[in-house]
């Protein structure tokens, strides 16, 4: 309902100090005494003062100081008109989920109308906005009270190719919300890999939440992997339907070369191969057969190279410290295939006398003892012309030496005392390249525990990998000119902690070397979606061009295989993760009162009447 509405009304009985003036005024109004006078000559000879103009101007008195009182009381009250349309209303924020696994005809038909839905149903007086996400969140519309422009926004609700990630959406919705409150609906198929490890979402205190569930993923074939080996082509081959058998075509540079039908059980991998030569430089595509199920994953991409193995130097303190790099160096010569690497050992003062090696791709830096300003700026020199460098804060390194050669480029570095700070790892981030290999081993490092750790904060450029139990960083990758840096908040020697007896340490080690030998060069491939590079929103092949080079590779796109996975999350479960304050109608309706008073301003006005009434009251009051 409209009117004037009061945000503190208690203060409207602030008005009651208007009896002041009231008996001011009447304490001024006296009876004259009757004065006997002998000579009415004389008394009609002095100046006598009207008595109506006096009360006249006594009313006039009042009844200003009285408004004045009852505008402050007012102004204090914080008036509002509840009818009044606030140009920041609460907002009804729908947020549709357009990833790969929402794809099809079916399925994406089924998605606009609950979206179109959503819109329709919103509070008559709530803002609308809409917004799409995957690995990306975009807003199609800002929040308005046109909801025609809304609904036409489902035209660009189309899903492409990209995962899902929820904290993703829910954290645009947080910016969209600030300040304004209100209620966001997502609109998802509550897959269970949309959530990656890590924090849980927030909003806004007050905010409610409404999950829309369009349904689970149709019975679906799809191909998981791709290799090529020297006289065949092997294609993995998830089927999450009935049992049946399925064919899968191979393509070598756009020409078919062969076709093969693989039986694949209900919710099983089967492995297709073809007797197909594949050479170097070829682009590769393999091909399911399946009409009815999801096309995003009905089809993978290859480019096929020569494996090169990068050359790592560990570089170590001299002396007795040089078996600090044993467990590494373990790890780097247990790499076998395309993972593998040339691994050799390197003391920091022959670092420092001969220089970085011309071969070195990647330095594994566990030890500075020997390393001097001038050696730590070469070690920087090597990263900046597209070298990779894992530092491992342990007792052999000094963060000062290293800030120095670096600059304010690196992440900051800062060693904790003995049995302070953090005890064990809280999750990693599974979608970086450089730990992906762990997105179906989510418990691999739950066992590894710290006896001591440094504290590392990475710069404005930096991806935290990995989270110890507290929320510190504990594993931090940042560029650095062309090359790549990845700092570790702990030693690689089991001298604090225990990770060098894990099962996890080898494809750890494995993995982030190569991400780091991989700086000056193209990925092996990507996801599709992940990245703002040209074409590299669906599967196929694209051109990469190395950063600060003209230098360009090809490299395959193919979508993420978890994102077809069928496990699914109650809605229970999806508002379990995102973190907000309690909310009620009441808080609701107070919040958008205030809101409301806030856009309308009008205690200001009343101010400006009062100081008015004042400004006339003191002129009045002169003449008296």
């Amino acid at each position: 309902m409209g009117g004037l509405a009061f945000l503190s009304p208690a203060f409207l009985f602030g008005a009651l100090a208007i009896g002041i003036p009231l008996v001011l005024h009447l304490l001024r109004q006296r009876a004259d005494p009757v004065q006997p006078f002998s000579a009415v000559r004389l008394l009609r000879a002095a100046p006598v003062e009207q008595a109506r103009r006096r009360r006249l101007r006594d009313l006039l008195l009042f009844a200003l100081r009285a408004t004045a009182l009852a505008l402050l009381a007012l102004a204090f009250a914080r008036p509002y008109l509840a009818g009044a349309a606030a140009v920041d209303a609460p907002v009804t924020l729908v947020l549709a989920d357009v990833s790969a696994s929402l794809g099809g005809a079916a399925r994406t038909a089924h998605l606009r109308d609950l979206v179109l839905s959503a819109i329709d149903r919103a509070p008559a007086g709530d803002a609308i906005a809409v917004a799409r996400f995957a690995a990306t969140c975009d807003l199609l519309v800002a929040p308005t009270h046109d909801r025609a422009l809304a609904r036409a926004a489902i035209s660009q609700l189309t899903p492409g190719f990209a995962p899902t990630a929820y904290r993703v959406g829910l954290d645009r919705a947080a910016e969209v919300l600030a300040g304004r409150g209100g209620r966001v609906v997502v609109i998802t198929d509550l897959q269970a890999g949309g959530w990656t490890d890590g924090p849980d979402a927030s909003l806004p205190p007050g905010t409610r939440v409404d999950v829309i569930d369009v349904g689970q993923l149709p019975p679906d074939a799809g191909i998981v992997n791709l290799a090529s080996g020297k006289d065949r082509v092997t294609a993995g081959v998830r089927n999450t339907g009935a049992a049946r058998a399925l064919t899968i075509a191979f393509d070598v540079d756009s020409v078919e070369r062969a076709r093969t039908t693989v039986a694949a059980g209900q919710d099983q991998t089967a492995q297709a191969v073809a007797a197909v030569t594949v050479p170097p430089g070829s682009r590769v595509r393999a091909r399911v057969i399946d009409p009815d199920g999801l096309p995003g994953d009905d089809e993978r991409w290859l480019h096929a190279t020569v494996a090169v193995h990068p050359r790592v130097y560990l570089v170590v303190s001299p002396g007795v410290s040089q078996q600090d790099g044993l467990y590494v160096r373990r790890a780097l010569q247990a790499l076998e295939g395309d993972r593998a690497v040339d691994a050799d050992v390197r003391t920091a003062d022959r670092l420092q006398a001969t220089g970085v090696p011309a071969d070195a791709k990647v330095l594994v830096l566990i030890g500075t003892a020997g390393l001097d300003r001038r050696g730590a700026e070469a070690v920087a020199k090597f990263v900046t012309s597209g070298g990779g460098l894992l530092v491992a804060v342990g007792p052999g390194v000094n963060p000062e030496l290293l800030a120095a050669g670096f600059g304010d480029g690196l992440p900051k570095m800062r060693m904790r005392p003995s049995g302070a700070g953090p005890s064990m790892l809280a999750w990693t981030e599974t979608r970086h390249p450089a730990l992906d290999v762990f997105a179906d081993k989510p418990g691999a490092f739950t066992d590894v525990r710290f006896t001591r750790t440094a504290e590392v904060l990475g710069t404005g450029a930096s991806d935290v990998l990995a989270r110890f139990d507290n929320g510190e960083p504990a594993m931090v990758a940042t560029p650095y000119s062309r090359g790549r840096v990845v700092v570790f908040a702990s030693d690689l020697s089991n001298r604090w902690n225990d990770l060098v007896l894990q099962p996890a340490f080898v494809p750890l080690i494995g993995e982030t070397v190569g991400w780091l030998a991989a700086a000056d060069r193209a990925p092996v491939a990507l996801v599709a979606g992940m990245t703002p590079l040209a074409g590299a929103d669906r599967p196929g092949i694209v051109t990469w061009t190395v950063r600060g080079t003209d230098h360009a590779q090809t490299v395959a796109v193919n979508v993420d295989p978890r994102e077809f996975d069928p496990a699914r999350q109650t809605v229970e479960e999806f508002l379990a993760r995102v973190a907000h304050g309690e909310s009620s109608l009441a808080t609701t309706a107070t919040s958008v009162a205030e809101r409301q008073e806030a856009s309308q301003g009008l205690w200001r006005y009343g101010l400006m009447l009062m100081l008015v009434s004042l400004v006339v009251e003191s002129l009045v009051g002169r003449r008296v």
